[in-house]
């Protein structure tokens, strides 16, 4: 159920990250990004001036808003491999 606030540009988004490694989606963005360059989608003469943006895009979690902020129910404090880029 969706409800509004007094104000509609109030958004709250839940991400429940099951099973989620960072390190595995930074991984698979550097693949795709080598696989752009590779098929001529990007030329190699433009990576000196790419910025983190072509690595972000890439990232499976690149279709929801950075955190503001992450709970971790087990009681741990650490994020060791959770949303390592975000």
């Amino acid at each position: 159920r969706r409800g509004k606030c007094g104000n509609s540009t109030n958004i709250l988004t839940i991400c429940l990250a099951i099973n989620y490694g960072a390190r595995a989606d930074i991984l698979q963005a550097a693949q795709k990004l080598a696989q752009a360059i590779a098929s001529g989608e990007i030329s190699p003469n433009d990576l000196a001036a790419m910025d983190e943006s072509e690595i972000s895009k890439r990232l499976c979690t690149a279709h929801i808003p950075d955190p503001d902020l992450i709970i971790r129910t087990s009681g741990e404090t650490r994020l060791s491999n959770f949303l390592l880029w975000d």
